[in-house]
C-alpha cells in the first residue's frame, strides 16, 4: 500500500492527491459491522485504521507486524 496510495517523506500516513477516499474506506471497515475481511499489507499503518483500533473496543481492527527486510539494501 505505501507505495501507491500514501506519501512518502510527508507525516506519516498522509494520502496522495486523489488518493483520500480510501481514508473513508478504511474508517468505515474498522467502525461498521461486516462480515468481511480485509488483508492490507503496507510498511506503515494509515491513520485511520490506528484510531480504529484504539476507539473501537470490539477490536473489528486488528494489526500484526511482521519483522522482515528492512531496506533496499537488505533485497539485493
Amino acid at each position: 500500500m505505501s507505495n501507491r496510495f500514501l506519501a512518502e517523506r510527508v507525516s506519516t500516513g498522509q494520502y496522495l492527491p486523489g488518493y483520500e477516499d480510501y481514508d473513508r474506506l478504511f474508517k468505515a471497515i474498522g467502525e461498521l459491522l461486516h462480515q468481511s475481511c480485509l488483508i492490507l499489507t503496507s510498511r506503515e499503518q494509515p491513520h485511520t485504521l490506528t484510531r480504529s483500533q484504539i476507539a473501537n473496543p470490539q477490536q473489528l481492527v486488528r494489526s500484526l507486524d511482521v519483522g522482515g527486510l528492512s531496506a533496499i539494501s537488505d533485497i539485493n
